[in-house]
């Protein structure tokens, strides 16, 4: 079954928490991710100039969703971190969170790290390992759901926090709670420094 196609420009960057486990988890979870939201993938580069393929990105048409394969915390120079630059460029974004550092603060770090920049967050995402929605809900983060992790790390399944709304619904409900005159993608950036 298709998802029926987004009414709303919902552009997303998928980022992994910093220090993440599994390196490249965006890269690998994007697909799965994509097409069961309906959502196609665009390539962000972070190996060519970071504010070129931000603004490369936000000049597509219509949704979109984009893994960025490297930590947010990263470095780039005179430009800060990369989560700097998603802040600076209003870019919303979503968290994937490795399951086997779940229990760690790296979620909770990572979240801190982009709030304090300004990133419109939409919500964190658990890849692999055991979902536990009580424990999750009581951390205070700002959870979507999660993704099981298989074999060869093939997605295979989807479970949202919620039976329903589910998944989609949920990232749409945190996608218009965004502030809607600065906090979607495709908007000049404020000012990188």
């Amino acid at each position: 079954m298709n998802p029926s196609p987004w009414i709303e420009p919902v552009r997303l960057v998928l980022a992994p928490v910093v220090g993440a486990a599994t390196p490249g988890a965006p890269g690998l979870a994007a697909p799965s991710l994509g097409a069961r939201l309906g959502l196609p993938l665009l390539s962000l580069d972070a190996a060519l100039d970071p504010e070129a393929a931000l603004a490369e990105i936000q000049a597509e048409a219509g949704p979109w969703l984009a893994p960025l394969t490297v930590d947010p915390g990263a470095w780039l120079g005179p430009m800060g971190r990369w989560g700097e630059l998603l802040g600076a460029f209003r870019q919303p974004t979503v968290l994937l969170v490795d399951g086997t550092a779940v229990s760690g603060g790296t979620a909770a770090a990572t979240t801190a790290l982009l709030e304090r920049a300004q990133v419109p967050l939409v919500g964190l995402i658990q890849w692999g390992g055991p979902w536990d929605p009580q424990i999750r809900r009581a951390e205070g983060l700002p959870w979507l759901g999660w993704l099981e992790a298989r074999e060869a790390d093939v997605l295979t399944c989807l479970e949202p926090m919620e039976a329903d709304p589910g998944l989609r619904q949920a990232l749409l409900l945190r996608w218009r709670r965004l502030d809607q005159g600065a906090g979607q993608s495709g908007m000049t950036p404020s000012r990188v420094s």
